[in-house]
């Protein structure tokens, strides 16, 4: 895992609008973000939004194990409502990019998620 430092000297593991929102949103805690698939980056730039306006400070996201991980601080859960609002936020994300090509963005038609990021017929069948 990378703290944001990390991240951002190595463009292959975030995106360029990940690692602009994370210069524009400081934050006193250390946080670990990366790696991310670029085809997932708009749904984790609503994401990261969403919980910035809601109030909390997101301290992990990544890809792991064909998933999006999001989480926030621990005491931004202090409270039931605050907690469950931020929990459907993540899910949210969670959902939106479990049906999106981890390579290029457009929806896939897959079942299931892959160990490695689910893609869409393009990006699995490349034109050689």
């Amino acid at each position: 895992m990378k703290r944001i430092s990390a991240a951002l000297d190595d463009p292959d593991d975030l995106p360029s609008a990940i690692a602009k929102w994370l210069l524009e949103h400081p934050a006193d805690e250390p946080r670990q973000f990366g790696p991310l698939p670029p085809g997932w980056s708009k749904p984790v730039l609503t994401a990261l939004d969403a919980l910035a306006a809601a109030g909390a400070v997101p301290v992990l996201c990544k890809f792991k194990l064909g998933f999006l991980r999001l989480r926030v601080r621990p005491r931004d859960l202090a409270t039931p409502v605050q907690g469950a609002t931020l929990q459907v936020l993540i899910q949210q994300a969670q959902a939106a990019c479990a049906e999106l090509c981890c390579q290029c963005g457009a929806p896939h038609k897959l079942a299931s998620i892959a160990i490695d990021g689910c893609r869409c017929t393009d990006c699995r069948n490349p034109p050689r």
